[in-house]
């Protein structure tokens, strides 16, 4: 078994097959000696199996398992099942995977078992992305296909920033100062920002490089690819590691936030770099807040995610920081002026 302390906060324990190991490059810390843990984590390898393409079934779903008695959830990809998650008295889950390596079900049980947890009680879960930038923070909040990534690959490449997170980002507020934590998962990118990448562009030629499950079936992903069809609404999961590697830069678990930037996409129209005033950003950001889920079989559409009724986010929380939007077309609207009139 081995062992991460997760913000250092709470010590997780995980025994997998070698063939897993791609779960650890999704976790920012370094593994511990073997100890005592707070939750255990077990993954077993099941007979592998082919997602069959059945559209009798939706694309993901999930139903109650009863082989054992515990509270157990088989997930599936059309009618092919593709892992089962049992959850164990004392903190346990065990994760029986039928397919090669795959990292999601034991990052699912991390965030099950942290977001039930005292010590998370006092953070938000945001559809955002946190960079940091010669140690600030820069927080970039948008909701399904706003520039979030887009705009995220562009201070990496461009300005040498450290990744904290991206597309899901934990926060909280502390005596006076607001901060953002990752979370265990792959980064997702479409092929636009992919292709518009030098430095991520090879994950088109490999897409098991990318060493995530993949979002999407593998054949339309190949068929995107083969036609250059990078425009279409899909991409790549990519590890937390690799992403790190291909980019060349530092990934850090947590960052003071000194700037939140909101992004939008226009379609044809100019693009716009605006000063928000506090209650406006107030409200972007309420409405851009997840439910932090700690049903482990639940299934649903990103774009279905609704904010929680009650959210601890208030106005003290911006009162000391810059807060932008940014809208924009396509990548090459970022020029380097552009982002450096919205970093001063």
């Amino acid at each position: 078994m081995k062992v991460v302390n997760y913000l250092s906060e709470r010590k997780i324990g995980i025994e997998a097959p070698k063939s897993y190991e791609r779960i650890f490059r999704n976790l920012q810390e370094s593994l511990l000696e073997e100890g005592s843990a707070d939750c255990k984590i077990k993954v077993e390898a099941g007979e592998k199996v082919e997602i069959v393409r059945d559209e009798k079934y939706p694309f993901s779903w999930s139903e109650e398992n009863r082989d054992l008695p515990v509270k157990g959830t088989d997930f599936f990809r059309y009618g092919t099942k593709t892992k089962t998650i049992w959850e164990m008295p004392n903190s346990q889950f065990l994760v029986k995977s039928y397919l090669k390596g795959d990292e999601e079900g034991a990052l699912k049980c991390i965030k099950k078992y942290y977001f039930g947890e005292p010590c998370s009680q006092d953070k938000v879960l945001l559809h955002a992305s946190l960079v940091s930038i010669s140690g600030e923070g820069c927080l970039i909040v948008g909701k399904y296909r706003a520039g979030k990534t887009t705009l995220t690959v562009r201070l990496l490449e461009d300005f040498g920033a450290d990744l904290v997170s991206e597309g899901n980002t934990l926060i909280s507020f502390t005596n006076g100062v607001l901060s953002g934590y990752y979370i265990p998962r792959p980064i997702y990118a479409r092929f636009s920002i992919i292709a518009d990448s030098e430095k991520l562009f090879p994950l088109i030629q490999d897409i098991d490089s990318c060493e995530a499950t993949q979002p999407f079936d593998i054949d339309a992903i190949y068929r995107i690819i083969k036609a250059r069809a990078f425009y279409v609404d899909a991409g790549l999961n990519i590890s937390r590691q690799r992403f790190a590697e291909l980019e060349q830069i530092r990934t850090l678990s947590s960052s003071e936030i000194r700037r939140v930037i909101f992004t939008y996409y226009l379609g044809e129209d100019p693009v716009q770099l605006v000063e928000v005033g506090s209650k406006g950003a107030l409200k972007i950001l309420k409405s851009c807040e997840f439910p932090k889920e700690t049903s482990i079989g639940k299934v649903q559409k990103q774009t279905d995610i609704l904010p929680p009724e009650r959210t601890l986010i208030n106005e003290e929380w911006l009162s000391s920081l810059r807060t932008l939007s940014i809208s924009f077309n396509r990548n090459e609207d970022l020029s380097k002026q552009l982002l450096e009139d919205l970093l001063s």
